[in-house]
């Protein structure tokens, strides 16, 4: 073979390579999930509101674990609706970022704020196919911040986001919980593990003070997610009984 055939075919070599290397792959799928049902009766919600702020920007498109981030923090938010129990909370659900196709906003107020239903929420999340766009996670912030103020009592934000390109929006969360103070508490759920990311969140957390960062390959499993969900959300003993009427 002379040289100029042997770069040619090298050259084609590498095109075939890069074409196969950039196409997109088959999502490999998450593992089984069998939600743990907690008795109602023996629990009572720990927490008034929650709102879930559910990162669906460009870069959640990205893989994590051989699938799309996107699908992952959607599973996350699915595994634990399916494991919450309804218990009277009022619970919104906020998304940031989107696909123009999905929204053409920022942020998009998907779910409540509202009594919780597990299965509306779920239908509100399949709302978010796609993702796109910038990471306007501020924006979120303080627009969940507005969702509360007609609500009183302690609130949980559960915060699903690879905590990508959004260095300059720690003020916001700041400014939330200078808000609401003791009343409100951040619980991220990094989705991937991008160092950038991980700082980001981490700091989130610090912001709210209640928790620790936590990875969404935590909490797969269906034990860990209960263990999850009852540590944010709840708390054994019965409710007390609404006074009778005079």
């Amino acid at each position: 073979m002379n040289k100029k055939r042997f770069v040619q075919t090298f050259l084609t070599i590498i095109a075939v390579l890069f074409l196969f290397g950039c196409a997109a792959k088959e999502p490999v799928g998450l593992p089984s999930f069998s939600a743990k049902q907690f008795d109602a009766s023996m629990y009572r919600s720990k927490v008034d509101n929650f709102v879930i702020i559910l990162d669906a920007s460009s870069s959640m498109e990205d893989d994590c674990m051989g699938n799309p981030k996107l699908m992952v923090a959607k599973a996350i938010v699915e595994r634990m609706n399916m494991t919450l129990p309804e218990l009277g909370q009022i619970a919104g659900l906020r998304s940031f970022g989107h696909a123009d196709s999905i929204s053409k906003n920022e942020t998009e107020l998907l779910y409540g704020m509202e009594e919780y239903n597990s299965a509306a929420l779920a239908e509100k999340l399949g709302a978010i196919s796609k993702a796109g766009g910038y990471s306007p996670f501020g924006s979120a912030m303080l627009a969940m911040g507005t969702d509360l103020e007609s609500l009183s009592g302690k609130t949980a934000v559960i915060i699903v986001s690879d905590g990508m390109d959004m260095k300059a929006d720690a003020a916001q969360a700041t400014s939330v919980k200078e808000q609401y103070g003791d009343a409100i508490c951040y619980y991220p759920i990094q989705v991937g593990n991008d160092e950038e990311g991980t700082a980001f969140l981490s700091q989130i957390a610090s912001i709210g003070g209640c928790a620790s960062l936590i990875n969404a390959s935590e909490l797969m499993d269906p034990e860990a997610m209960a263990a999850f969900v009852e540590k944010v959300f709840l708390e054994r003993g019965i409710a007390a009984p609404a006074a009778a009427a005079p």
